[in-house]
């Protein structure tokens, strides 16, 4: 297993911080974390990058729920939760992100995807999970056109 992946613990969110108003996101946060755990027992490359290419879209998935969610609920202490909570998730997008750049072995595909995350960083050194979720889209991009 590659030591990079090792990395992929800190990612898994944590479910006990979600509350029963969050069950899309929650149901996509448990999608992306089967992902991620299963990656810990790969070996393959070509696996593990494709295990978080679908926990990227889980968690691009889930970032799109919360948000909405974060939005919809009545009570303030709650909405203020799951507007954290959209944050927590937006940091994990950006640490795949990483973990993706660091496991690509293909110099000319890992220099593309490096580029993209230098053009995130200088457009959005504090970025907000709007900002994440494009970040995650456009990796998503370059990595469905590896060959």
């Amino acid at each position: 297993m590659p030591s990079e992946t090792i990395t992929i613990l800190k990612f898994l969110n944590n479910l006990k911080r979600f509350g029963a108003d969050f069950a899309d996101a929650r149901s996509r946060i448990v999608e992306a974390n089967g992902y991620l755990m299963k990656v810990l027992v790969q070996t393959s490359r070509e696996v593990v990058q494709d295990l978080l290419e679908k926990a990227f879209h889980a968690e691009c998935g889930a970032l799109v729920r919360a948000k909405i969610e974060c939005h919809e609920g009545e009570d303030v202490t709650e909405k203020k939760a799951l507007c954290a909570l959209v944050y927590s998730i937006g940091s994990t997008i950006q640490g795949l992100a990483d973990a993706v750049v660091d496991l690509e072995a293909d110099a000319l595909k890992k220099a593309q995807l490096r580029g993209i995350q230098d053009d995130f960083v200088e457009q959005f050194p504090d970025a907000s999970p709007n900002d994440a979720y494009t970040l995650g889209h456009r990796i998503l991009n370059a990595m469905n056109k590896r060959s």
